[in-house]
């Protein structure tokens, strides 16, 4: 906690890191989706229109378009729904496959969502004495 919270001293040493995460996230999310590695996670996309996916196509009313930024702050931040996360995923195959950079990525940042976050609210709300 000392290097990110400056052990109760500097609180605001974790907000770097979480902004950060959350400009490389939309960076690469970004990069990731131009390049046909995100697609939707819902099955009713290519049973009700022609969803192609490397050029995207037609999505059902009420599936939201894919929004990087807005991804990453959805998969960083844990108890946010924003309604990306669960509406689109990496690709299972490639290099966004199973084991692919996407999804090594995104876990890396839901982890790092998780440790951060949890760190700052324990910094800003004081619980980390400053004995």
């Amino acid at each position: 906690m000392g290097f990110f919270l400056g052990h109760g001293y500097k609180t605001w040493r974790v907000l770097p890191w979480i902004v950060g995460f959350l400009v490389a996230g939309t960076v690469l999310f970004g990069w990731a989706h131009e390049g046909g590695y995100m697609q939707p996670s819902k099955a009713r996309v290519f049973m009700e229109c022609d969803y192609v996916e490397e050029k995207g196509g037609c999505l059902p009313v009420g599936h939201p378009e894919f929004s990087p930024l807005i991804y990453a702050v959805d998969s960083f931040l844990p108890i946010v729904d924003l309604h990306q996360e669960s509406y689109w995923l990496p690709r299972e195959n490639g290099w966004a496959g199973s084991w692919g950079w996407v999804k090594i990525y995104l876990w890396f940042h839901i982890a790092f969502g998780w440790i951060l976050t949890t760190l700052a609210v324990v910094g800003l709300t004081g619980i980390v004495k400053k004995d």
